[in-house]
């Protein structure tokens, strides 16, 4: 796991918000009572800490990433996670540092 995927991963420990990694390199994050307006700001945040270029044994790295928001209208856990889900994916078409609200 790259550094930067650990510093982001610090931010969302911060927050006090339930995080799941899945897989080397994606997470969710639940914050419940959340406004949408909420976690967009939350969104911009991750895409602004995680692109920062990290110094690693004398050089340096620079990862991006695409983030999927869904809201609470999605009925049940399985159908929130698919829909961030489908958000992120919206997102990587749209290219490195860009967030989707699932909709």
């Amino acid at each position: 796991m790259s550094p930067n995927v650990y510093r982001a991963a610090a931010a969302l420990a911060l927050l006090s918000a339930p995080a799941v990694a899945f897989g080397g390199d994606e997470f969710a994050v639940v914050l419940p009572g959340a406004a949408a307006e909420d976690a967009v700001r939350l969104a911009r945040r991750l895409l602004r800490d995680v692109c920062l270029p990290v110094e690693h044994e004398g050089r340096w790295y620079s990862v991006g990433t695409s983030i999927g928001i869904a809201d609470s209208s999605s009925a049940g856990p399985s159908a929130l996670l698919r829909a961030a889900d489908t958000a992120m994916y919206e997102a990587k078409h749209l290219g490195r540092g860009q967030w989707v609200l699932a909709g």
